[in-house]
């Protein structure tokens, strides 16, 4: 029998699924929030980071549905 541990696949697919054209755009908006937040010095990005992470997420939900079965 094999020692290794098993790969979680879910890692690779979010991966790629953040650099799809439709993830990228949010990740743009969250930077660009970032930006703005730090030179003002007070503030939150994290209504950005929820739509990047749930677009992220949409993506992947597919992917790893496959990989599992």
């Amino acid at each position: 029998m094999d020692d290794d541990e098993p790969v979680d696949p879910l890692t690779g697919i979010r991966a790629t699924c953040g650099e799809t054209t439709a993830c990228s755009a949010t990740m743009s908006e969250y930077k660009a929030c970032v930006e703005r937040v730090t030179s003002k010095g007070f503030g939150t990005c994290e209504p950005w980071f929820f739509d990047y992470i749930s677009c992220v997420d949409k993506c992947a939900a597919p992917k790893i549905m496959k990989a599992t079965k």
